[in-house]
């Protein structure tokens, strides 16, 4: 992953950011973020992607003001990092420049941080997009996929493995990793002591971890291959294209 360069000087308050994602979710489907997934599976079109990610790890969001979580640990130096009790982000935050946002978020396949600008950058793209409509070629590499996640075992990166070695879906290990991440967050990968965030809404922010090096994402950091997937959530986002 590239460097995350230079902040913008642009501060918006935790408040300010919590209403402008609410509303942004307000207007964005899940159809939609489904069917941009879906057709980017042919079309290598790794921003498509990103309004999943997005949707599903915040849908759930709940509407609240900024409540310190540590209010005993406050310094008056760095009051404006002190996060929210309720959903981890930061009092105030400090946007990306938009060209490291569009590297982090649009070219990565889903990468996602779950902080409020970064969910309002990826669902303000979101919805300037056209709503593209999937291919049957679409579908059958999501059944591929899902097929590969049924049948799994051992590790999660054997399944990157065979992830990368369907036919005509091209994609490197980061990529796959980043697509496991996202069908965690809408809650296909079955992990049952580990709700995802589109099931029950929780601080994307500090998560619980596996452990304190994981290179996982929540809730993906849990699922074990071998508890498959969730067949009603897989038809929940894409019931109707398969």
């Amino acid at each position: 992953m590239t460097s995350q360069g230079h902040h913008s000087s642009i501060r918006r308050s935790h408040d300010e950011l919590v209403q402008t994602l609410i509303g942004l979710l307000a207007q964005t489907s899940k159809d939609k973020v489904a069917r941009l997934f879906l057709a980017s599976l042919s079309s290598h079109r790794l921003d498509w992607r990103a309004g999943l990610a997005a949707y599903a790890s915040s849908c759930l969001f709940e509407d609240h003001s900024f409540v310190e979580r540590y209010p005993e640990q406050r310094s008056k130096e760095y009051a404006e990092y002190s996060p929210c009790a309720l959903c981890g982000n930061r009092r105030s935050e400090e946007a990306f420049e938009p060209e490291v946002m569009q590297e982090l978020y649009l070219e990565s396949g889903g990468f996602c941080r779950h902080d409020l600008s970064a969910l309002c950058y990826m669902l303000e793209y979101t919805l300037s997009l056209e709503s593209p409509q999937p291919t049957p070629r679409d579908s059958e590499l999501l059944r591929a996929i899902l097929a590969v996640l049924s049948a799994a075992d051992g590790k999660k990166r054997q399944v990157l493995t065979k992830l990368r070695k369907i036919p005509a879906f091209e994609a490197d290990a980061e990529q796959c990793e980043y697509l496991l991440e996202t069908l965690g967050y809408c809650g296909i990968l079955r992990t049952p002591q580990h709700p995802a965030p589109s099931v029950a809404f929780r601080d994307m922010i500090f998560p619980p971890q596996r452990s304190h090096n994981t290179d996982w994402a929540y809730p993906a950091d849990f699922w074990e291959p071998a508890n498959g997937i969730d067949p009603q959530r897989v038809a929940y986002w894409f019931g109707t294209y398969l």
